[in-house]
């Protein structure tokens, strides 16, 4: 799940999806999806809210040799909001951490309970969700029933982490009480 197609201040935002269903050539087929779509804003960064993103796009070009210029190059534009959070800004409600659940409602109140409210409310669910779905065991309604959940799951991990982003951007500048 991401966004883009302007910067994450604008209303020009475009929210993007893929959920692999498992078939071979998946992987490959978001690797250039993502791709064409990072390309189309050349200039733009890539806000993620781990390290993980980038270890992956590593991985990915070891996998794809041939994709592996365009992988990396897109690597070199992520900015790490965790990494930037938890060195400038410390809040009680973060309780000394920088999980997501903890620092979006802190900083982006509208988001406190979105997550509780959820069929799958965390990272270790949605892979146990995506485990699940991709099983040939699992029947169509509840495959139907994981794949919309886990949309709905990353839908919200991505806004969210785009109106903090726009928080974070709001403290930076003065425009906004820290508390």
């Amino acid at each position: 799940d991401y966004c883009g197609g302007g910067d994450a201040s604008s209303s020009s935002l475009q929210h993007f999806e893929y959920l692999s269903d498992g078939s071979v050539g998946s992987l490959r087929e978001l690797c250039l999806r993502l791709l064409s779509q990072l390309e189309e804003h050349p200039r733009s960064s890539i806000i993620v809210y781990s390290s993980s993103e980038a270890t992956q796009m590593v991985k990915l070009s070891e996998r794809y040799p041939d994709l592996a210029a365009r992988l990396l190059a897109a690597r070199d534009r992520i900015f790490d909001l965790e990494r930037t959070i938890g060195s400038c800004i410390a809040h009680p409600e973060f309780r000394g951490r920088t999980s997501l659940k903890l620092v979006l409602p802190a900083l982006v109140p509208q988001y406190t309970g979105h997550y509780e409210s959820l069929a799958i409310s965390d990272g270790a669910e949605a892979v146990m969700a995506f485990e699940r779905m991709l099983d040939p065991s699992t029947g169509a309604k509840e495959r139907d029933f994981l794949r919309d959940a886990l949309l709905e799951y990353c839908s919200l991990d991505t806004m969210g982490l785009v109106e903090l982003h726009r928080s974070t951007h709001d403290l930076a500048n003065g425009e906004r009480d820290p508390s």
